[in-house]
């Protein structure tokens, strides 16, 4: 039986426009650098392992979203700071090291108030906005605006089941 937290996540997610969805794998991102922090410290080679492995996956939903024609330089610094994560966290499990994993979780947690700001500005522009935007201003998927960078095409924005379990696993 899943969960009471779980379920809120996954109704969460189900709602979540694209650039929520950003911020919600970001969040979780942060919470498994987190808890393999934690399992550094208590020398639990497993727990490390399993978090950073989750870690990796949602890497790889954010790279594989990336939409690098459209996304412009935004799209491409986003590509090579998930390089660079992605490099960090192996090192940091090879090294066993807290210190890493920290500093990695502080550019990330930076990274998702920056998302989180966009989606507050979006968000009161939208409301006050009178008239809607032009179809052809902002990519869409499903109806909602993806955020900057990333594709509507392809990728994991066409199968929200795989952000949402991400966010909830």
């Amino acid at each position: 039986m899943r969960s009471p937290a779980a379920s809120y996540r996954q109704i969460a997610a189900e709602s979540a426009s694209p650039l929520e969805l950003v911020v919600m794998l970001y969040d979780r991102a942060i919470v498994d650098l987190q808890r393999a922090m934690t399992a550094v410290e208590a020398h639990d080679i497993q727990q490390r392992t399993n978090h950073l492995n989750h870690f990796f996956s949602i890497l790889a939903q954010l790279e594989g979203s990336l939409d690098q024609e459209r996304g412009g330089q935004v799209a491409k610094d986003l590509a090579r700071f998930y390089q660079y994560a992605r490099a960090q966290a192996f090192d940091a499990s090879s090294k066993n090291s807290k210190e890493i994993l920290s500093e990695l979780c502080e550019h990330f947690s930076t990274l998702r108030d920056a998302w989180r700001e966009g989606d507050r500005r979006l968000t009161t522009q939208t409301a006050q906005s009178t008239s809607p935007p032009a179809a052809e201003s902002r990519p869409s998927i499903r109806g909602k605006s993806s955020p900057a960078g990333y594709s509507d095409s392809g990728g994991d924005w066409d199968d929200a089941t795989t952000v949402q379990l991400s966010i909830i696993e």
